[in-house]
């Protein structure tokens, strides 16, 4: 029943004119179908909130489209707003830790160029090619200088590029990997079974938890890979205690 709602919506060479009818579509399929299975209509409605970034054009049916789009949101919509805030606030709070030297051979000098708009946006298209220069970067960084803000702001784009990896191969899963690995903080931990506990999609969150495997065995016995493992048993303990309505 949702199926062909959800193929439209992640397409991006669909008309305004199609969308604004599927948007209609799955509004009734919501009203009259009150015990839907909440992952996949909280899945659909995560696509539906994507529709806001695509471009704007200035004809009439895209502007009905944007409005449909944002009215379909606020009544149905779900808990992204508050992750996107999140996601702002840590992206806010890096200033100038995250930037890229350009060279200008011309005038011996070079630019800086302040990264985080780019991260902001990468992370909200879940642009694949975007999202794997910008770990490159971030990595760069990390490994000559750890700074927290930086660390949890890594673990934005890990989950970014596994959400892009569910749907393209343009993502080097490798990467990901030994990216985890710098984002060895307790913060960090948190954030990533908190990813992990809110995702819908089955492989975006085993290909978290992957990660988040080779975080926890990497330095096994030492102090901090200890550290790692209480908190993590502790919050895995929580999360399951409140699933359960303890």
């Amino acid at each position: 029943m949702l199926f062909p709602q959800s193929i439209l919506l992640t397409r991006s060479d669909v008309e305004p004119k199609v969308l604004i009818q599927a948007l209609q579509r799955l509004e009734n399929i919501i009203n009259d179908n009150p015990d839907l299975d909440t992952q996949k209509l909280d899945h659909l409605l995560y696509l539906v909130e994507k529709l806001r970034t695509r471009k704007h054009a200035t004809d009439k049916e895209s502007k009905i489209l944007h409005r449909d789009v944002i009215i379909f949101i606020g009544k149905y919509g779900n808990n992204n707003y508050i992750n996107n805030y999140e996601n702002d606030n840590i992206i806010a709070q890096l200033k100038d830790k995250l930037s890229l030297n350009i060279p200008n051979p011309d005038e011996g000098t070079s630019y800086k160029m302040n990264l985080q708009k780019i991260l902001q946006l990468a992370i909200i298209h879940e642009n694949p090619e975007a999202l794997q220069r910008l770990l490159s970067i971030m990595c760069a960084n990390l490994s000559a200088s750890k700074d927290p803000t930086l660390q949890l702001s890594l673990t934005l784009v890990i989950r970014a590029l596994c959400r892009a990896h569910s749907h393209t191969s343009n993502v080097d899963a490798a990467s990901v990997q030994q990216a985890v690995l710098l984002c060895d903080s307790v913060p960090c931990l948190t954030a990533l079974l908190r990813y992990i506990s809110e995702e819908k999609s089955p492989g975006v969150r085993r290909m978290l938890s992957d990660a988040l495997e080779g975080l926890l065995l990497s330095n096994a016995g030492s102090e901090a890979a200890e550290q790692l493992g209480r908190v993590a048993a502790e919050r895995a303990r929580v999360m399951v205690a409140s699933e359960q309505g303890w």
